[in-house]
């Protein structure tokens, strides 16, 4: 039960929060909510109670913020952008794919699907901080094949390869 005059309480808070938060100790227990919330914002805050005639109470908690990746994006072996159906492709050619995907944190992992279920390539890079890249090479042929990333919502690019015999 809480003795003293809630109104006579003092609160602090960063100027990074200012606008976008919002501390009630009338609820119980106290709530800190933060809007817009960003990268910016993780880290470990504190809550802190000091009493006149009692020990200061603290507790602490840690947030951790989770950016989600960008789309998938499939290129071909030369930078060129791929979506939809691709080819047609001359039987018994080869193909060579390029899924990549932009931040995300944690980093992302890139996996290749042949149709809803099947994984046939897990062997994704970090190139860089913000760039995950995965490459599949295809010789095999008449397959349905999608990339896709996690965490976060699922995005997926989906494209159907086409290979047909030459017309004699």
């Amino acid at each position: 039960m809480l003795r003293g005059k809630l109104g006579q309480a003092r609160h602090a808070s960063s100027e990074e929060l200012t606008g976008r938060s919002f501390f009630s100790s009338v609820e119980h227990p106290a709530v800190l909510q933060i809007d817009k919330i960003s990268l910016d914002d993780e880290g470990i805050y504190r809550c802190r109670v000091d009493f006149k005639k009692a020990r200061t109470r603290h507790s602490a908690i840690l947030v951790t913020v989770v950016v989600p990746p960008g789309v998938p994006i499939v290129k071909d072996i030369n930078g060129e952008v791929l979506s939809g159906i691709v080819g047609p492709y001359n039987e018994g050619e080869g193909l060579h794919l390029i899924c990549e995907t932009e931040g995300g944190k944690p980093s992302p992992s890139l996996l290749w699907y042949k149709g809803p279920s099947k994984v046939i390539d897990d062997s994704y890079e970090i190139m860089s901080p913000l760039i995950i890249r995965n490459e599949l090479v295809i010789s095999s042929c008449n397959a349905e094949t999608s990339c896709k990333r996690s965490p976060a919502k699922p995005a997926t690019t989906k494209f159907r390869r086409q290979y047909r015999a030459p017309l004699s």
